[in-house]
């Protein structure tokens, strides 16, 4: 009897040697994969991170190109109250319609260099009536030629 409790004990102790072994093994199972998981968290979390700092950045850039529509809408809306007129044979201004309800803007003509250059300036008629000055520029403007009909209807 001896013997077999000898046999029993051998047994429940390499039985408790091979539950250690396993109990081993599958901590070091767990700690690799949680080492693994720990790594893939901070992968994410710098991910995240850049994701935000990019959001951030794309809605800065929203905000830029609005306001450049904005600005856009606002020249396309003031070109449109003025149309390419001829206003003697071969010469080219911008005349001033009236498409609004705004009465205090007085009939005008915008010179066509400066506003094709996105600068406004209204052209002034000399006091002969034979030429036409820009503000901005002087050395341009449009010369009317003696006798020749204006049209500035």
């Amino acid at each position: 009897m001896i013997e077999l409790n000898s046999a029993i004990e051998g047994i429940t102790a390499a039985f408790n040697i091979l539950k250690a072994a396993i109990r081993a093994h599958d901590e070091k199972k767990v700690t690799d994969a949680m080492a693994a998981m720990h790594d893939r968290i901070s992968e994410l979390s710098i991910s995240r991170l850049e994701v935000a700092e990019k959001n951030v950045s794309l809605h800065g850039r929203l905000a830029e190109l609005e306001r450049e529509v904005a600005e856009f809408k606002g020249k396309t809306q003031e070109r449109e109250r003025y149309t390419l007129s001829e206003i003697a044979k071969g010469k080219f201004a911008y005349k001033f319609t009236q498409q609004t309800t705004d009465h205090a803007t007085p009939h005008h003509y915008l010179c066509q260099l400066c506003w094709d250059g996105d600068i406004k300036s209204v052209l002034q008629l000399s006091e002969d009536g034979t030429f036409f000055s820009c503000r901005c520029r002087k050395e341009h403007g449009i010369r009317i030629a003696p006798g020749v009909p204006l049209r500035l209807a």
